[in-house]
């Protein structure tokens, strides 16, 4: 297994044993290149913890992980030796919104520069959040709300290689009811403005048309600084 430059090795230890359940890789691995891994604990995602470990990896697949005394490492195997580190399945963060990139200028925040700036710049800055997501460990996410389906081109451009971060799971337009009245220099909703049945109907399609994993119904009002807890 080739490293990236971008993978510390703290994070390198998450990424690779992020496998659930151990898989093992499939004997038409047998040529990929094969690197042992060896790891002072590991914690093996079941309530177990292995110390002075070794994870023995194909390719991309994981093939066997143990004790050292008893896992034996291929002839031939490239060695990393994390044994400062303990090994631990990839975290999973079930609430995220990576698509809200915030420079930290002064007067701003995630919201306002947000609708500040085109879907475009959106997609490409926020890639430092997804970055920064998976060298913390997190391998999976699932993306709650975002705008104009950048969580969905994120989530693909992921998928594909083209940008780093974890897997994410998306639901592009959160649903929500009109909450607010009419205002000069009007522009046209969200997308994920759903008032009544059809109009729920209609935004669920778009959403799963558009490719959404999964769909969000706003329960009440309140984000950021609003406070008024209104259902909906």
């Amino acid at each position: 297994m080739t490293r990236p430059a971008w993978v510390p090795a703290a994070v390198l230890c998450v990424t690779v044993f992020c496998a659930a359940g151990l898989a093992v890789a499939s004997d038409g691995a047998s040529a990929a290149e094969v690197t042992a891994i060896r790891f002072g604990r590991l914690i093996d995602g079941r309530g177990g913890v292995i110390p002075d470990a070794v994870v023995i990896v194909e390719g991309d697949r994981i093939r066997a992980r143990g004790p050292a005394s008893s896992t034996p490492v291929p002839a031939g195997a490239t060695v990393l030796d994390l044994s400062r580190f303990t090994a631990i399945p990839g975290l999973i963060d079930v609430h995220t919104h990576l698509t809200y990139y915030w420079d930290h200028a002064a007067g701003t925040n995630p919201w306002v520069e947000l609708g500040a700036r085109r879907t475009s710049e959106t997609v490409y800055l926020a890639q430092e959040n997804a970055r920064r997501t998976l060298e913390a460990g997190v391998t999976t996410v699932r993306d709650l709300g975002s705008w104009d389906y950048m969580d969905i081109a994120m989530r693909d451009l992921i998928a594909r290689g083209a940008m780093v971060g974890p897997r994410m799971f998306v639901c592009g337009h959160g649903l929500h009811p009109t909450y607010t009245p009419f205002k000069p220099g009007y522009a046209e909703p969200d997308g994920g403005l759903a008032d009544g049945p059809e109009a729920v109907t209609r935004v669920v399609r778009q959403n799963i048309a558009a490719g959404a994993d999964v769909i969000k119904l706003y329960g009440s009002t309140g984000s950021a600084d609003d406070v008024t807890g209104d259902q909906t």
